[in-house]
């Protein structure tokens, strides 16, 4: 099956840019924010997880709070339920209990609300997060030395670590006895202290539950070589600047290590989950060192989602999407500014409806979590190569 390739040059879509510097109106600001606070390592590239809390909060106002407070005083159930399906879905937020939000400010020194973007680097249990938002000194400080850390000094940084006896490196060990007291816990969920670091310059907190990945995460904050500078990441997330609407959001990103496919032309790939303000969209996006090899990778994947089937969930894929409402587009192939190319292949779907007067509810991210479903569960066949 072939299909129409969109090729556009960057030089048309200037407007965009390409750096972190951007007009805060493209849709990949914040997103490029974050990678350039990334380290360039393996880790990095085989697992980076992006969430824009803030974008989520900006693309359902009506379901937005102010704080933590507004939302648990809400007597509206029925509000407050759509609120909480409406954030995106994140390992932070996922094993938290909504019944202990009350706790979470004294338990993590800021507000939940006060949280813009996350990134999480590295494979579980050896990673890391990269918080950024409205955070106080003082108030993170009161938080974690009252739950037993102490401040500490690391990699030229202020910030925290466990005040038992072996210090940083005690608080990446489980303790059994604190997880069932952290219900309200960003931190972790399993008893550990993971070393924290504040970083003012960038209104960041960075923490790690192994000292060499909080060791990269730290260069990265410094001078050090970042995901952003890799021409990889330009030409992805110029792809997806240059297929968005302006106005439109990046909520959600995730990387999918290019190890675990079989081309190797590839040189990077991440699902993007954008919103608009008539659709939602869950891209995949690939980085080929040229036009050709990025325009015939486009090619090649609309006819796997077409006619190939998931062996986990032994249906078509091509169904699996449109189930959810799905249409996949024609592939869009962009030279980012720094010499890469890519290839974005976009799935539309509808907007979510989260309103409980409304005669169908439609849920927000669907296709965007069954494509990272086929992530975590190896089921890749509409990328693996010929």
């Amino acid at each position: 099956m072939r299909r129409t390739v969109i090729l556009i040059s960057l030089a048309v879509f200037a407007v965009f840019g390409v750096h972190a510097q951007e007009p805060p109106e493209a849709p990949t600001a914040a997103m490029r924010v974050m990678l350039a606070i990334t380290p360039d390592t393996q880790e990095a590239r085989a697992y980076w997880q992006f969430t824009d809390f803030a974008a989520a909060r900006a693309a359902a106002p009506e379901l937005a709070y102010e704080s933590i407070d507004a939302l648990t005083a809400d007597q509206d159930s029925d509000r407050v339920r759509a609120a909480i399906l409406a954030l995106p879905f994140s390992e932070l937020i996922s094993d938290l209990d909504f019944d202990a939000l009350g706790d979470f400010i004294a338990s993590n020194g800021f507000d939940l609300f006060a949280l813009d973007q996350a990134a999480e680097v590295g494979n579980p249990p050896a990673h890391g997060f990269i918080l950024r938002g409205s955070f106080d000194r003082d108030r993170v400080n009161a938080a974690l030395t009252r739950r037993g850390w102490a401040a500490a000094d690391q990699f030229g940084f202020s910030g925290w670590c466990n005040s038992d006896p072996d210090g940083c490196n005690a608080g990446t060990r489980s303790d059994p006895r604190r997880a069932s007291q952290q219900r309200a816990d960003f931190f972790d969920n399993i008893g550990r202290r993971p070393p924290v670091l504040l970083i003012e310059d960038s209104s960041s907190l960075v923490f790690a539950y192994a000292n060499p990945v909080l060791e990269t995460l730290a260069e990265a904050q410094s001078g050090g070589e970042t995901l952003m500078q890799a021409l990889e990441y330009d030409a992805i997330t110029t792809a997806v600047d240059t297929y968005s609407k302006l106005g439109a959001f990046v909520r959600m990103a995730f990387t999918i290590d290019p190890e675990d496919l079989s081309d190797p032309l590839l040189q990077a790939a991440m699902l993007v989950d954008t919103v608009d303000s008539t659709a939602q969209v869950a891209s995949i996006v690939l980085a080929y060192p040229d036009q050709e090899s990025a325009q015939l990778a486009g090619e090649n994947v609309i006819e796997r989602l077409h006619t190939l089937s998931s062996h986990r969930m032994q249906a078509p894929f091509e169904e699996m999407i449109a189930d959810r409402g799905g249409t996949i587009g024609d592939p869009v192939v962009v030279q980012g500014e720094l010499g890469g190319w890519a290839v974005l292949i976009p799935i539309q779907y509808p907007l979510a409806i989260l309103d409980p007067d409304a005669d169908e509810q439609v849920q927000p991210y669907r296709v965007y979590e069954m494509l990272l479903q086929t992530v975590f569960n190896q089921d890749l066949a509409y990328l693996a190569a010929d």
